[in-house]
């Protein structure tokens, strides 16, 4: 969606009497015009039409369930309990946060950095290193505790474990492990 202005007060469109539009992720971008090979300022943003833009839970709604609506919000539940899209159960709960953000008034894309800069780290290990005694105990304590999602896969004998975020000291262990895979996902797509 193209705007004109970079006003926050141009946050929220009136666009009938009982309908308005909702904005967020605004930027504004330098592109090149394909037919006169000139620069423009181009101002871009996300948006959603909801009945009260003052109601924020209806805003929150409206922009989760504009990039997730509820049928595909079901198998992602029901994936999620077997531990299937994985991944993309976690960017459904960023997008909830970026959702609740912007339904508080937030506006600019710098305002939602953490939230697209974000990662979902995928790390596969033996299983019997997560054991008692085994030299990722502790990841797995903390895994359990924190309720991670940890998913245990008996036929390879290893453990699949998402997090948003890893302890310098645990991302030291596990990166210099050669029976430890660790890959980094982003949080969201925009």
């Amino acid at each position: 969606m193209e705007t004109l202005s970079d006003n926050k007060q141009d946050r929220i469109l009136k666009i009938s009497a009982y309908k308005y539009r909702v904005r967020y992720l605004y930027e504004q971008v330098e592109e090149t015009d394909p037919e006169t090979g000139e620069k423009r300022t181009v101002h871009r943003a996300e948006e959603v039409e909801v009945n009260n833009p003052n109601d924020p839970a209806e805003v929150r709604k409206a922009i989760t369930r504009d990039r997730y609506p509820a049928d595909v919000v079901e198998e992602l539940l029901s994936g999620f309990a077997r531990g299937e899209n994985v991944i993309e159960f976690m960017r459904y709960q960023n997008w909830r946060k970026l959702a609740a953000h912007a339904a508080a008034g937030a506006f600019y894309k710098t305002e939602f950095e953490d939230l697209i800069n974000s990662e979902i780290i995928e790390v596969q290990l033996p299983f019997s290193e997560t054991l008692q005694g085994g030299k990722h105990e502790a990841l797995a304590d903390y895994a359990l505790k924190a309720k991670v999602n940890t998913y245990p896969d008996p036929v390879t004998n290893t453990v699949r474990v998402y997090l948003s975020y890893l302890t310098p000291e645990h991302r030291s262990l596990l990166e210099n492990d050669n029976e430890v895979t660790i890959t980094k996902h982003k949080g969201l797509k925009l």
